[in-house]
């Protein structure tokens, strides 16, 4: 699946670059150094939007970025949930009902593409796209406000991205995983 060739194209060294400097990250914020920590993370984050955009523009899309676009936003976004919940901690306490249906559909989604495909396969629909974004700056003005409606906002996001991913599994199987939204794909087959 990953290409050795592949990996060093310029968006790919990007995205894998959002993997080798989550440890850092942590290190710099369990041991509290907060404006290193903020900017070397708006630096990783930068690089979740430039490696697509980068990728597209120059020709590069490759199935090796894509998985490892999806891998990478995975780690990265779970990194960013933890570090949003341990700086607001409000923030579970408010969302509990939330958090947990999605976490569940969460496990169905992977549940259903194991059952489906035999294999994780990730979707970068337009709902994902825009609760990552969401999720990256509630963190951000986590340093500023405690973001407690915007994270509920964000989460309900999440909900209605893990939803309409089933639903494209279910309905159309295996799809490009740069599918944009589920109506974009029953236009295709009507």
């Amino acid at each position: 699946m990953i290409s050795y060739k592949e990996l060093k194209l310029l968006p790919n060294i990007l995205t894998l670059s959002r993997i080798v400097f989550l440890p850092p990250l942590y290190m710099l914020f369990f041991l509290e150094h907060l404006k290193a920590f903020l900017l070397l993370y708006v630096i990783i984050g930068m690089t979740d939007m430039l490696d697509g955009v980068i990728a597209r523009r120059l020709g590069m899309v490759t199935k090796t970025g894509q998985f490892l676009d999806s891998f990478a936003d995975i780690f990265f976004n779970f990194s960013t949930a933890f570090f949003l919940i341990y700086r607001v901690p409000r923030i579970t306490q408010e969302h509990i009902t939330l958090i947990v249906i999605l976490a569940l559909l969460g496990i169905v989604y992977f549940i259903v593409a194991m059952v489906k495909f035999g294999h994780v396969h990730f979707i970068h629909t337009n709902l994902f796209r825009a609760a990552g974004v969401g999720i990256y700056l509630c963190f951000v003005l986590s340093f500023f406000v405690e973001p407690i409606m915007f994270t509920r906002v964000v989460i309900v996001l999440l909900i209605f991205s893990f939803i309409e991913s089933i639903l494209i599994y279910l309905i159309f199987g295996e799809v490009d995983a740069d599918v944009r939204y589920i109506a974009r794909l029953r236009r295709r087959t009507d």
